[in-house]
């Protein structure tokens, strides 16, 4: 890490906190790297002094507390005037050794999260191969990071920079490892690509129906989710104490009373309750008999297929709540074959299917439509279910038709020009086939959430602090990128 530790101190702890904030079950640890050979202090240099040097256990595996953040925070390398030793893959190793003393044979899911310039030549390549076998176990997913400071010093062989080299080598290792090599330039790259949840999605059965004599055994899970928000917790101040002890942990508890508008002195008990449709301003009285009787007949999931038709009929507006993926049951050739052929066909024609989907037992049905998943070129083994609206769940809202409007309203040629113009001049440039800034679908980090993020760290860190501000980066991504602005100025000068 060398000169830059302060953005290594940095990105460590992003990462930390980020891991804190998903689970209070993640347990984190921290090897340092490229040290001067005096800081040498791990176990597999313990058993064998000559190898390993230069490479530090710093945090052992455990639970985030404020206690490793502290650490975290004191992260220094005494400038000893030593050479710097120890390379990546020497820290590699290390830390698969230390997850591994750490969890033995359980199956956990595993990260290794590796922060460098790759600038520095690596002394061992041939320990590649090996390296790469201890982290293709099942249960390990290897996520490699690597923070660009510059382009390195010249390479001696091969052509090319140290860095460019060392580059190819971190991707080969993470695509043998089902890893990510993700070029973050700033510890806000960071904060996306840590709190990203990577927990494997539950996979719920059900079973399609095409027509009345064909059925396929399937599974579906949501491929996106709403974050929830963390709401503030009620507590009291008179019954805080810092020091503990029985009836000291200021949480309190919320009672509910309901009482007669006619005589607000009796309490209705709960036996004399029953709940209500509002109709008008009066409440319709329906017992629990009642509301079962108005539900549909209890069935077990199922995905119905209602019919096709093309997708322009189904307008992008009418997409609600969240996407779910269909896929074959796990080892049914004969139901992966029929869902690939079915969306390629899908593909082909310009259709959606048209579908009524029951999500778990006894559940309300949903109108949606199946969609061909289009994320690559092939077609794939997997549909994609988006609820749809019913008639009463669209709003209608009437306006001045805009195909024929009125000669007031209609633009004239210049107003088109310099529209088009304006889109063209804001464009988000792209850079292979990626959008590089403005707003990313799935890519931003919500500032909200950022805010009540680091309110909690900072207030764990030093309960007397003032609130910090949300990074500016994060800030910045909900909004227009001033290089965007700047071209489009000269446009919106324009008198339309």
């Amino acid at each position: 890490m060398g000169g830059h530790m302060e953005l290594a101190r940095r990105a460590v702890r992003v990462l930390m906190v980020q891991k804190m904030l998903q689970s209070k079950q993640h347990e984190v640890g921290v090897v340092l790297f490229g040290l001067p050979e005096a800081e040498t202090a791990n176990q597999l240099n313990e058993a064998e002094t000559s190898d390993y040097l230069g490479v530090k256990e710093y945090c052992l595996l455990d639970k985030g507390s404020v206690a490793v953040l502290r650490k975290v925070e004191a992260m220094n390398v005494p400038d000893s005037g030593e050479p710097a030793t120890g390379d990546l893959l020497d820290a590699m190793v290390v830390g698969m050794h230390m997850i591994r003393s750490r969890t033995l044979k359980k199956k956990y899911i595993r990260h290794v999260y590796l922060l460098t310039d790759a600038a520095t030549p690596v002394a061992e390549v041939s320990q590649l191969g090996d390296i790469v076998g201890m982290y293709t176990d099942p249960t390990m997913e290897c996520r490699l990071h690597f923070i660009g400071f510059g382009h390195g010093a010249p390479a001696e062989e091969g052509g090319g920079t140290v860095k460019e080299q060392n580059e190819k080598m971190l991707a080969s290792v993470a695509a043998a490892t089902r890893g990510t090599v993700v070029p973050a330039q700033t510890v806000v790259d960071l904060m996306g690509e840590s709190t990203i949840k990577t927990t494997n999605p539950v996979l719920s059965k059900v079973d399609l129906s095409l027509g009345t004599n064909l059925t396929l055994h399937c599974r579906f899970f949501k491929k996106t989710d709403t974050g929830l928000k963390e709401s503030l917790k009620k507590e009291s101040i008179a019954s805080y104490d810092p020091a503990g002890g029985s009836g000291s942990d200021g949480k309190v508890r919320v009672d509910k009373t309901y009482r007669d508008p006619e005589m607000p002195e009796v309490e209705v008990d709960f036996e004399h309750q029953v709940k209500g449709f509002r109709y008008g301003q009066d409440y319709i009285p329906v017992n629990s008999v009642d509301e079962g009787s108005l539900k549909l007949p209890d069935e077990p999931p199922s995905l119905k297929v209602l019919g096709f038709t093309p997708s322009s009929s189904v307008e992008r507006h009418f997409y609600m709540d969240d996407t779910f993926v269909l896929l074959s049951e796990p080892g049914s050739g004969q139901a992966a074959g029929a869902i690939s052929s079915l969306s390629s066909a899908m593909r082909n024609l310009d259709q959606v299917a048209v579908a009524r989907f029951v999500r778990r037992k006894s559940g309300e049905p949903w109108l949606g439509i199946l969609i061909p998943d289009s994320t690559g070129v092939v077609p794939t083994e997997r549909l994609l279910f988006q609820k749809i609206p019913f008639i009463e769940d669209v709003r209608a809202f009437n306006f001045p038709s805009l195909a024929k409007p009125p000669p007031s309203r209609t633009p004239s040629d210049e107003q088109k020009r310099v529209s088009a113009s304006l889109v063209e001049a804001m464009m988000i440039p792209e850079l292979d086939g990626n959008m590089q800034g403005g707003v990313r679908g799935g890519l931003v980090l919500d500032p909200v959430r950022q805010g009540i993020n680091g309110a909690k760290v900072a207030r764990a860190m030093d309960p007397e602090c003032e609130l910090p501000d949300v990074n500016p980066s994060v800030r910045a991504a909900l909004a227009p990128e001033p290089q965007l602005l700047d071209r489009a100025k000269s446009v919106l000068e324009v008198p339309l």
